[in-house]
């Protein structure tokens, strides 16, 4: 039995970019501490992937983390 695929919403928001009614799945890559491949394979083109993106952390080592700092105090 095939489900089939849910239609989108008509008004498309400003943030998407693009649109497809393939299915598929992401991979993600964790290639070290600092860099991250995200795949999107789209199962309805025999597993091909289809886009990719990097992300990639530029600012790293000892003493460049804030994110505990909370007004001026460690936590």
């Amino acid at each position: 039995m095939f489900a089939g695929h849910s239609a989108f919403k008509k008004i498309q928001p400003f943030w998407s970019a693009y649109r497809t009614q393939n299915y598929g799945y992401s991979k993600f890559h964790f290639v070290n501490g600092t860099h991250l491949l995200v795949e999107w394979v789209d199962d309805e083109q025999d597993g091909k992937v289809t886009d990719s993106n990097w992300i990639i952390k530029h600012k790293h080592g000892a003493g460049t983390y804030d994110c505990h700092l909370r007004e001026g105090k460690r936590l």
